[in-house]
């Protein structure tokens, strides 16, 4: 191997080492992207019956991620989510501090981010007996019923339509250039529309045409609304001969808007009631015996009642999900 080559050689060498030293130092000085922590959990009162283990909405949440404090609060299903970034070498101890009102404070240490959380919460006064019983305002469970208000549209029969119409034309006439024709472009036809009204306020139902005089067989129902007429039957009719005459017949309704009273019955575990209405549903309010009197408490925009606080959650569906819980000072029996 003659020196220029080993020249050239030696130089391709060092110019390696340059180029792998320089992808190295700048491979360690590149900052690494953020790891995400996402917590996602729910609030609820704690208790040993499943049942009566009710979401807790409002309650403030604040996360200690790594020397990071956020705060959030739940919804009215008691669901909260938090996000935290930190560096991707970095391990951090997660905790979560909950408070809500009427419930004992809550410290979770040590919390998985990569599990779904459950936050149970121990009422203030967990045992009734603590209170003076005589001093409890009593509701009755067998008498609390919700009341809710819903449209509903009735339709009610006040008559009917029998009625005639005349497709006129003379048979026999061929058809010119500029005429309506018969379908088989032979003979000169007429096309004769018509309309009946329901009259105001009042709809047709059940909606039907037929021919009962004349040359029937050469005409042809040329346009109609018959499926859906609302308050106006409107009819067209194709005649290429002599003239025939068409019934038309028809129910006539009259349509009623009003509001309907419809009741259901909650569900109720221990301090707490659940119920749902349909997404149509107003003027909400619950019926129950307090102290002995039957009083109707209406919910209003707050779902706010005397003796209870309710939350509200709206589904996807449109239904509405209530829960409410007693105050303090009220039990069930």
């Amino acid at each position: 191997m003659t020196s220029r080559a080993k020249g050239i050689i030696w130089i391709i060498g060092v110019l390696l080492v340059c180029l792998t030293s320089l992808f190295l130092f700048f491979r360690a000085r590149r900052p690494r992207a953020p790891k995400l922590i996402s917590l996602t959990g729910v609030v609820l009162t704690g208790d040993r019956d499943p049942r009566k283990e009710v979401a807790i909405s409002n309650a403030t949440v604040l996360a200690t991620v790594g020397g990071q404090s956020l705060q959030t609060r739940s919804d009215p299903s008691g669901l909260f989510r938090l996000s935290f970034s930190v560096r991707q070498e970095e391990n951090p101890t997660i905790s979560l501090a909950f408070q809500a009102e009427g419930h004992q404070p809550l410290l979770l240490s040590d919390v998985a981010a990569d599990r779904l959380l459950i936050a149970r919460m121990a009422p203030e006064n967990n045992l009734p007996s603590r209170e003076n019983p005589g001093a409890l305002t009593t509701i009755a469970k067998e008498s609390v019923r919700v009341r809710y208000t819903t449209k509903m549209t009735t339709s009610t029969n006040v008559g009917a339509l029998v009625d005639t119409f005349e497709a006129i034309n003379t048979g026999n006439i061929p058809c010119g250039i500029k005429d309506v024709c018969s379908p088989d472009g032979k003979w000169k036809a007429t096309v004769s529309p018509t309309a009946f009204e329901a009259g105001t306020g009042n709809q047709f139902l059940n909606a039907r045409v037929s021919c009962i005089a004349g040359p029937c067989p050469f005409t042809r129902l040329e346009a109609s609304n018959l499926s859906d007429p609302g308050s106006t039957i409107r009819v067209s009719v194709r005649n290429w001969s002599d003239t025939a005459t068409f019934l038309v017949e028809a129910e006539v309704s009259r349509i009623v808007h009003g509001d309907v009273v419809r009741q259901s019955v909650p569900a109720i575990f221990g301090p707490a009631l659940s119920f749902t209405l349909p997404s149509g549903a107003e003027g909400p309010s619950i019926q129950a015996e307090v102290n002995g009197t039957s009083i109707v408490f209406p919910l209003g925009p707050e779902h706010e009642l005397s003796w209870a606080t309710c939350n509200l959650e709206i589904m996807r569906s449109g239904t509405q999900v209530f829960r409410c819980e007693l105050k303090s000072g009220y039990q069930f029996r």
